[in-house]
């Protein structure tokens, strides 16, 4: 294996996005963007952990191939999904990504009870909640 400029001390952080604008000029429709997430975790992971990549969406589709370089973290680098919506915090857990990409901008109040929800979720999936990680981005002003 060769060496990576991180070493594997890298995630994966995604969000389904909500300017209807970056869609539409990606020709993208804006629709049904949860389903599309929810199947780009699952192809990503593929790519990631198996040999042979096969995968049949209704939005992607990968006929049997072989795709390579695979992460040198393993099984794959950790996932982080973003977003505010109880949608979001279900693909979280019902995805078995690492956790929750979150932003601080208002009330750490809402942290809070979003990491609570997360965990209710974890929990009435039986999956253990401890599981599931935060990671808070700052935007700081210094004056």
């Amino acid at each position: 294996m060769g060496a990576s400029v991180s070493e594997g001390r890298s995630i994966a952080g995604f969000g389904i996005g909500w300017s209807k604008d970056e869609y539409q000029v990606s020709n993208i429709p804006f629709q049904n963007r949860g389903t599309r997430a929810n199947e780009f975790v699952q192809v990503l992971k593929r790519i990631w952990t198996d040999d042979v990549v096969e995968f049949k969406g209704k939005y992607y589709s990968i006929p049997a191939s072989k795709i390579g370089p695979k992460p040198i973290q393993k099984p794959h680098p950790p996932v982080y999904l973003g977003g505010f919506s109880p949608n979001m915090f279900s693909r979280i857990v019902n995805y078995d990504t690492n956790g929750w990409l979150a932003v601080v901008g208002g009330p750490l109040e809402y942290i809070d009870n979003t990491i609570k929800t997360i965990k209710d979720i974890a929990n009435k999936a039986n999956k253990d909640p401890n599981n599931f990680k935060v990671i808070l981005l700052a935007h700081l002003n210094i004056a």
